[in-house]
Formats: C-alpha cells, structure tokens, sequence
C-alpha cells in the first residue's frame, strides 16, 4: 500500500513522508487537527490493551481540540456459543474486482478460516488473483485475522483514552447509530484544555 501511494504521489507531482509502524505504537512527528483510521483498519488491532493504547496514541498525536474518526463493522457472530460455526475453511467469496486497465484486473476472494465469539476474534485469507484478460498471472493468498468491537466497549475505551465529545453515527452517514446500520463510525474530540 505504501509503494502504491508512493506511485500516485509522484504521478501527482507530489512526494508524501510515509511511515510503517504499527497503529499501538504510533510516533511520527507533528501533531494534527485530525486522524483517521480508514477502511475498518482498527479492528486489525488485536486485542484491547492494543485498541486502547492505539486511541491513546491519536489522542496524543492531535491538537488540542482535534478529531479522531474511525470506522467499527457491526458483527452478526452470537456469543452465546449456541450457533455453530464452520466447518472451517469456508468457501471463497468474491471481495472485490479492481480494473488495472490494458486488460488487466485484480479479483480478491475472502474465506473464514475461524472464528472465536468469546474472544470477538474471526480469522481468514484473502486470495489475490491477477489476470491479463482471461490469462491467470499470479496468485497471492495472505492470512489474517480481526478483532470485533460492540458500539458501548469502543465508547469506554475512548473515554479511557482521554477523548470528549463522541458521536457514533451509523454507515457515514449524519444519523446516530441505530439497529438499522451495519457500520458504526466514531467521531472523537481530544479536549481543549489537555
């Protein structure tokens, strides 16, 4: 990802200062009027004490007064340990298609490989395929693994991290999250006088 923004930074004219670094100990320079965690990328922080520290971190990285915006995926997993998940691996379900143009595209598979509701943990891999019309150029396939969150435990964690003033609307939109939406979207203020 980070060659990729490299490229379109430079087909831009513009040369953008990047870091990799994982979010729980974020350290760049600077302090900014604004931090966004895009894509549902904070449930790839695993476990709470990592969450936590990540929030601390953005809060310590904003201006007084600056916002934090992120984005948590409502889960339809039951804790209850009453419904039966599996059998593991699960079938590949298409994720997305990307035309690359010239003919060539990349088309990404997602496939539950576990799933741990007591620990609000899923596992899976991703496969990505790159084709130059119908001619199959090459295959990756990488293992991951999320962390889920419930909308009153991302509240307590961003109040342990020193934020004010949250909202959480649901599916980017203006509306206070409800039942109705499937993405809960944070909008945290760090406070003024801190």
């Amino acid at each position: 990802m980070l060659a990729i923004c490299r490229q379109a930074g430079a087909a831009a004219g513009l040369e953008p200062v990047l870091y990799e670094q994982p979010m729980q100990t974020l350290d760049v320079p600077g302090r900014f009027t604004t931090i966004y965690i895009p894509c549902g990328t904070f449930v790839s922080v695993m476990g709470r004490t990592n969450a936590l520290e990540t929030l601390r971190r953005c809060r310590e990285h904003l201006e007084p007064g600056g916002t934090l915006v992120f984005n948590v995926f409502v889960t339809d997993y039951d804790y209850s340990g009453k419904t039966e998940y599996g059998p593991y691996p699960g079938p590949w379900k298409e994720k997305a298609i990307k035309e690359l143009g010239n003919g060539r595209r990349l088309v990404i598979h997602v496939r539950e490989t576990g799933v741990d509701p007591l620990e609000q943990i899923w596992m899976e891999e991703r496969r990505y395929r790159l084709y130059d019309g119908e001619t199959l150029l090459q295959e990756e396939i990488h293992a991951g693994q999320g962390h889920w969150y419930m909308r009153n435990e991302v509240l307590w964690m961003l109040q342990l991290g020193g934020f004010e003033d949250v909202h959480v609307l649901g599916d980017y939109t203006e509306e206070p999250f409800g039942p109705e939406h499937s993405a809960m979207v944070f909008v945290a203020r760090r406070p003024i006088e801190s």
